[in-house]
């Protein structure tokens, strides 16, 4: 699948490894700690890493396509950080339906 965004194209996976969900999941699981009433605390920062850790684990290629090129881009939050809000939305909206739809399944 591709999702088009301003200057890139992204070639995103349709599904995942049922070792790749583990891996995501292992974000969660790790930084889970118990309260006093005996209900995990996630700490809001696990969920940006989770979101990253998602993004990395669907995006398969990213092509900059501005001014004509096709150059391929490596994968980074750095990369992500940097996208205009509307294409970062477009990607993470995209992506997240993936993967929430095959949790689903």
């Amino acid at each position: 699948m591709d999702i088009t965004l301003k200057n890139y194209l992204v070639k995103v996976k349709e599904s995942i490894t049922y070792g790749e969900k583990e891996d995501i999941e292992a974000i969660f699981i790790k930084s889970a700690k118990l309260n006093a009433r005996g209900i995990a605390d996630i700490d809001p920062m696990v969920a940006v890493e989770a979101k990253y850790k998602i993004l990395e684990v669907y995006i398969l290629e990213i092509k900059k396509t501005a001014e004509g090129g096709q150059e391929i881009v490596p994968f980074s939050k750095e990369w992500v950080r940097s996208l205009d809000i509307d294409d970062g939305d477009k990607l993470v909206d995209t992506i997240n339906e993936l993967h929430n739809s095959k949790k689903k399944d």
